[in-house]
C-alpha cells in the first residue's frame, strides 16, 4: 500500500476506491514483530550446542535466527516511522476528523486518504521512509527460511 500511495500521491483518485476501501487498515495498523528465542539462548548458552555433530546444521540454524533479527529490527523500524508519519491523524481537529469519518462510514474513502497524504509527515514517509515493500520480502524470505529449518529439524531429530 505504501508503494501504491506513493505513486498516486499528487492524484489519489487513480487509486480504485475499493482498492483503498480494502486497505483502509493500512492508516492506523502497526507491526511489532518479536520472534521467540528461548530455545535457541538455551542452546547458544548451554554446553548443548557442542554435542551437535552436524556443524553445516548448526549453522544454517544460526543464520536463521541471526536472519530473524534483522527482520525484526527493519520491521519494527519501519512500523516506528510509519507511527510518526501518521501521528497527525490523531492530532486534526474534530471538525475535519468528524467529517472524514462519516465519509469513511459513507465508503468513501478518498477524503481521508487525500487528508492523509497531505500531511507532511506522510509525505516524507511515503517517499523516503523505509521501504514497506522490502520489508515484507525479507518477512516472507525468512519465514521461508524458518520453514525449511523446521523441515531439517524434523528430519534430523524427528518430531
Amino acid at each position: 500500500m505504501t508503494d501504491l500511495l506513493r505513486k498516486n500521491i499528487e492524484d489519489i483518485t487513480a487509486i480504485p476506491e475499493d482498492t483503498l476501501i480494502r486497505n483502509i487498515d493500512y492508516i492506523g495498523k502497526i507491526f511489532v514483530y518479536t520472534p521467540t528465542k528461548d530455545v535457541y539462548s538455551v542452546l547458544i548458552s548451554s554446553s548443548l550446542i557442542s554435542h551437535v555433530k552436524d556443524k553445516v546444521f548448526l549453522m544454517d540454524l544460526i543464520k536463521t535466527y541471526s536472519t530473524m533479527e534483522e527482520v525484526t529490527l527493519a520491521l519494527n523500524n519501519y512500523s516506528s516511522g510509519k507511527t510518526e508519519a501518521f501521528a497527525g491523524l490523531w492530532e486534526m481537529n474534530s471538525t475535519k476528523s468528524a467529517y472524514l469519518m462519516e465519509q469513511t462510514e459513507k465508503d468513501h474513502v478518498y477524503p481521508l486518504y487525500k487528508a492523509v497524504v497531505e500531511m507532511e509527515r506522510v509525505k516524507t514517509f511515503l517517499y523516503f521512509g523505509i521501504n514497506g515493500p522490502e520489508v515484507r520480502y525479507r518477512f516472507n524470505n525468512t519465514q521461508k527460511q524458518i520453514e525449511e529449518m523446521i523441515s531439517k529439524i524434523k528430519k534430523q531429530y524427528g518430531t
